[in-house]
């Protein structure tokens, strides 16, 4: 009886960690990042950004994407949500990969999360476990609970780009009921 209920924890405890999607830790990097700004310049080295748009995307993020995958990112795809996104999916599936055939072990969301942070091996360095601290506590205060609604928020900008095209996106707000 005590082997069965150790094995339905288990198994209980594994299926949570693996609920957790890449998308849902990009939404919750959103908000670490650029607090769901796609527009988003950080990290200045003197008067340069070195990371830019929603999820903060550095050019060697940009590069080993283009290298692993043969795409051709720019920097000013970081300013589109869903280039990003694919950025970020493409660059984490890439590293976790390497990382689960490395250490022989699945890939966790702290994994994920400090990847993003500190590079192919950032998963290792203590200096990332203030970072996955960091979204953690996002995580905690964008996850809704019971007294709390979800509203559509809707933001438009434009590309800056000579046909000044409008681009628009939806994100969720989280309100406190009262």
């Amino acid at each position: 009886m005590k082997r069965l209920f150790l094995l339905a924890m288990l198994f209980a405890v594994s299926f949570t960690a693996q609920s957790e999607t890449v998308e849902d830790i990009a939404d919750v990097l959103k908000y670490v990042e650029s607090e769901h700004n796609p527009k988003a310049l950080g990290d200045y080295r003197g008067e340069t950004p070195t990371a830019f748009g929603i999820l903060q995307i550095r050019k060697i993020a940009i590069e080993d994407v283009n290298r692993v995958y043969g795409t051709k990112y720019r920097i000013k795809d970081a300013f589109n949500i869903s280039c990003a996104e694919e950025i970020f999916k493409l660059y984490t599936d890439y590293w976790s990969t390497k990382l689960e055939k490395r250490e022989g072990r699945e890939v966790t969301t702290a994994d994920i999360v400090r990847i993003w942070n500190g590079g192919p091996r950032g998963y290792k360095k203590s200096s990332t476990k203030w970072y996955h601290k960091k979204f953690l506590r996002y995580k905690k205060r964008i996850n809704l609970n019971e007294n709390e609604t979800k509203t559509e928020v809707r933001n438009q900008w434009t590309t800056g780009d000579s046909d000044d095209k409008i681009l628009s996106y939806s994100r969720y707000l989280y309100v406190q009921d009262s």
